[in-house]
């Protein structure tokens, strides 16, 4: 029988005793006593022997720094879920991984002989997150507000071609600049850096005019709504007005929180097997942390990160048609550039 179980046997043993004091003797008063007692007791040892049971049927399973309890039935998928976050586990956190092999309460146990390896992988994914997560007052947090989980190499190079994708395509004068080598608007699009004027910074003119018609969809009767109007209807000055009236919560940077994990993923693995124990250490800024995890320079840490952007393009590119405009446009602008900078330099 479980703690809460005697606890709630004793209050009714005492609501029983304070509700019949005034019609039993003391002597059948100790009857009641001692027949709930031996019923308790007997009770205890029919829950000992259930978990008696339960345990004998739990077997230890290890892989690496990982250790868990499993039903001797669900060993090799169990087995097959931990070798796959092992792999992740070591691709992530290299040495630093070696806190896992202390163990923890929090470790989960896999009692359910039908346990496939899939919950075994989500739920100890979970798990090592949360084990491996850096300290609150780490930059990390307010930077990316997620923890860290294993990953593998194909997640980097995934995210490396989602990047590319989004650095063409994304409407915002930050990542096209990133997209054609210039660092300071990578560290500017990645909110590695103050952003003075997000409005401009962030957003074209036909992004500011689309985040306004969204908000005048959502709201036609709001205060600012005549502003809004303004603004879909071609007033840039009055979408830069609306656009700097939203707090941060409401504004979305180019590259958010998927592209800043491919960013430290980059690093870390840049870094070799002590990265992520330095990037825990770090108590600077997020630039100093992913300088600190690949063990050079911030400046280094962006241009190796671009190059490996540009490195992993798509053979195909699918974009929707007004991101194949804002490419072009792009494109465009920086092609004039470079020829006037080409006739500069004949001059």
């Amino acid at each position: 029988m479980s703690r809460p179980a005697g606890v709630l046997l004793a209050l009714g043993l005492t609501a029983t005793v304070v509700r019949g004091a005034d019609a039993q003797s003391v002597a059948e008063l100790q009857v009641r006593v001692r027949r709930l007692e031996s019923m308790h007791q007997a009770a205890m040892v029919a829950a000992g022997r259930a978990d008696s049971i339960r345990q004998a049927a739990l077997d230890t399973v290890q892989e690496g720094v990982l250790t868990v309890l499993a039903h001797r039935l669900a060993v090799p998928a169990t087995r097959q879920g931990m070798q796959t976050v092992l792999r992740g586990v070591l691709f992530t956190y290299g040495n630093a991984s070696n806190r896992l092999a202390r163990g923890s309460r929090d470790v989960p146990t896999f009692a359910n002989p039908s346990v496939g390896a899939t919950r075994v992988v989500n739920e100890l994914s979970r798990y090592v997150e949360r084990a491996m997560a850096p300290e609150r007052s780490h930059p990390w947090w307010a930077w990316a507000h997620n923890f860290i989980p294993p990953s593998s190499a194909r997640d980097l190079a995934d995210g490396l071609r989602q990047t590319y994708i989004d650095l063409v395509t994304a409407p915002s004068p930050a990542t096209g600049e990133c997209f054609a080598g210039d660092l300071a608007q990578c560290r500017v699009a990645l909110s590695l850096v103050p952003v003075a004027d997000p409005a401009t910074q962030w957003y074209t003119a036909a992004a500011r005019r689309s985040i306004v018609q969204r908000l005048l969809d959502n709201n036609d009767q709001h205060e600012h709504a005549s502003t809004w109007r303004s603004c879909v209807r071609g007033s840039d000055d009055a979408c830069l007005v609306a656009v700097r009236a939203l707090n941060e919560a409401e504004m979305t940077p180019p590259l958010e929180n998927p592209h800043r994990m491919t960013l430290l993923r980059y690093a870390l693995q840049t870094g070799g097997p002590d990265s992520y124990l330095r990037f825990a250490e770090t108590t600077g800024d997020m630039s100093d942390a992913l300088a600190r995890a690949a063990g050079m320079p911030a400046d280094s840490v962006l241009a190796g990160w671009r190059r490996a952007v540009l490195a992993a393009r798509p053979e195909t590119v699918t974009t929707t048609p007004a991101a194949g405009w804002m490419a072009m446009f792009w494109a465009t602008v920086f092609g004039m550039l470079a020829l006037r900078s080409a006739r500069w330099r004949r001059e």
